[in-house]
């Protein structure tokens, strides 16, 4: 982050996923994601109603859920959800790997949210061709040993990316 051809940076974390029913059968969870606040102003969200979480206990969630059934709330209203992780035979899947059918869910923790926020769908491929919806917290400082991160970065020179990466 203190890198001088960064300029600006975000954490994002993978907090896990939530069993859901709903009525698109494509869709089988919601995934929990923690971002701190320099991610959520980088990021695409487009709030509906509402505002960004300001910490780990407030969540976002996406418009479609609430339409495909998968959830029935309005902002201000409070959700429990069991989050867990994936598994497809034996291994944890992540976000880059898509659902797979006769995957294991296995549950891990309950977390009690106040819904702050009803963003649009994200304009994103992840979003387009998964099988979760994704909702936005703020970073859950007590899942640290119990979640992976990324770092995202917007450069101060979009031609740098190459050395960047090097």
């Amino acid at each position: 982050s203190k890198d001088e051809r960064i300029d600006e940076g975000g954490l994002y974390q993978k907090i896990g996923y939530a069993k859901v029913k709903s009525l698109n059968e494509e869709m089988h969870y919601i995934f929990v994601t923690g971002f701190d606040e320099n991610l959520m102003d980088m990021l695409p969200i487009h709030l509906i109603s509402g505002r960004m979480p300001k910490n780990a206990e407030e969540i976002v969630v996406p418009e479609h859920l609430i339409a495909d059934k998968g959830l029935d709330v309005k902002v201000d209203d409070n959700i429990t959800l069991d989050i867990g992780r994936r598994y497809f035979d034996g291994k944890e899947q992540d976000d880059k790997n898509g659902y797979s059918k006769g995957e294991e869910w296995r549950p891990q923790y309950t977390k009690n949210y106040r819904v702050v926020g009803i963003s649009k769908k994200l304009p994103t491929e992840a979003e387009k061709y998964s099988s979760w919806y994704v909702a936005f917290t703020g970073l859950d400082n007590t899942l640290i040993n119990n979640s992976t991160y990324d770092y995202y970065v917007k450069l101060k020179s979009p031609s740098m990316i190459y050395e960047f990466l090097n």
